[in-house]
């Protein structure tokens, strides 16, 4: 078999498993199931564990078995070096993709660090009004603005299906911003302390560190200003400065 034919080969084998893969759909009760990054291997590194909100298993695995029948057709004359080279490559893009930050879920993230301390203290008000706290994260998820109210609503949604208060915080314990305060007040529910004074608490620390996110930023303005200011001004360093000392250099060479 030649070259050209075995990268035919490879390429229809490829996109024919894709194409397989995409079209079938799991079962109903396995759409059901935590999603891959909460199930992940205990054997494999905890830091190359995929971001919660990075892109779909499927999604990636297709990217990196893309990758991987790239570098195998680049490197086909490579002979075994090259097979390696596209077994690296397929897992390493598909777990690469799992740890980058998706700039809409950043942006999001930041939304959300600015609307939670109004809604942590207004579920604070609540429980100290006397309301228990299953029913005040419902009121506070109704008056939300859409982004926390969305993540308070699976608080509210997973106690209508039957959850323990704990229970339907911890599903939020992954969640990049709110997932320590979830687990804090799952922990107080399982305890029966005070979740109260601990939401309240934790208002003041998210308040905190947004203040202390834009003095960071702030601060950084100048450093990262110092390199677009230089060259803006190199232009001018080179048409006042060398350009003069140049031109009179080859006057006094041709006067001679």
């Amino acid at each position: 078999m030649n070259r050209t034919t075995a990268v035919w080969v490879l390429w229809a084998a490829g996109w024919a498993g894709v194409a397989a893969w995409s079209l079938v759909r799991p079962p109903a009760l396995a759409r059901l199931r935590p999603p891959a990054a909460d199930s992940w291997p205990p054997w494999l590194p905890g830091f190359l564990k995929p971001r919660p909100d990075a892109l779909p298993l499927r999604v990636r695995a297709v990217a990196g078995g893309a990758a991987g029948l790239a570098v195998l057709v680049a490197l086909w004359d490579w002979g075994p070096l090259g097979w390696l080279a596209a077994g690296l490559a397929g897992p390493g893009v598909t777990l690469g993709l799992g740890l980058l930050e998706r700039s809409r879920s950043h942006a999001a993230a930041a939304l959300l660090r600015v609307q939670l301390p109004g809604a942590l203290d207004a579920i604070a008000a609540c429980l100290e009004a006397g309301l228990p706290l299953r029913r005040s994260v419902e009121v506070v998820a109704g008056l939300s603005p859409p982004e926390v109210g969305a993540l308070l609503s699976r608080v509210v949604q997973g106690v209508a299906v039957g959850l323990t208060d704990a229970e339907a915080w911890l599903e939020l314990g992954d969640h990049p911003v709110l997932g320590p305060i979830a687990r804090d007040v799952a922990r107080s529910a399982d305890w029966g302390t005070t979740v109260g004074a601990l939401l309240a608490e934790a208002a003041g620390q998210c308040r905190r560190d947004a203040e202390s996110e834009a003095k960071t930023r702030a601060r950084a303005v100048g450093v990262r200003t110092v390199l677009p200011l230089s060259l803006c001004y190199l232009p001018a360093f080179f048409l006042l400065g060398l350009v003069p000392m140049l031109a009179s250099g080859v006057v006094t060479l041709l006067a001679r």
